[in-house]
């Protein structure tokens, strides 16, 4: 960054990480980079190079490679961590990069229902009510574009609850429900 310029980056390789296998989506928590791909969580940390090249980023280092993130809009950075849609549902990277945990099994059925195709998650968002913190996800039908469901889960208790809306959203915004009456 100087002063007066446009932020400008380096192609130079030694800004660069490589993942193993092609980005699915990215999340930022507790001073790591969580980097997914298809089938693995890797968390990239440290503070890289300087302006002029030196130093480097340690290699990604693996988080699970059982599973990963399949769709980039699901993943949203909650007060217990950081939750995303897997190959079953919804996952939590707790706070601290602990192990992954499957916290979707209410509503496995919904997310990809008996013979069907795995729901698609459109947008996800995290927000405090007077009463509770809560993370939201649109979730549609495989190659929809809107939906009317809404998966809720209150974060400080795990209990899951669907909406639905009676007009399609193909995304979802943030509210402040501490101001409104």
């Amino acid at each position: 960054i100087v002063p007066g310029e446009p932020i400008q980056c380096t192609d130079d390789p030694s800004h660069q990480v490589v993942l193993p296998g092609s980005c699915t989506g990215l999340a930022y928590m507790d001073g790591n980079l969580i980097a997914f791909t298809a089938d693995a969580i890797y968390l990239i940390s440290g503070d890289g190079p300087n302006d002029q090249g030196a130093g480097s980023f340690p290699p990604p280092r693996a988080l699970t490679r059982s599973f990963g993130c399949c769709e980039a809009r699901s993943i949203v950075e909650t007060n217990i961590g950081v939750m995303f849609q897997g190959n079953l549902g919804i996952y939590l990277i707790p706070r601290g990069c602990g192990p992954v945990q499957y916290v979707g099994k209410a509503v496995q059925e919904l997310m990809a229902p008996s013979g069907g195709m795995a729901r698609v998650v459109l947008g996800a968002i995290a927000h405090q009510t007077r009463d509770n913190h809560v993370a939201r996800f649109l979730v549609a039908e495989p190659g929809g574009s809107s939906s009317t469901t809404v998966l809720t889960v209150d974060l400080d208790n795990g209990q899951w609850f669907q909406d639905v809306f009676p007009f399609a959203c193909s995304e979802l915004g943030s509210i402040d429900s501490l101001l409104t009456t």
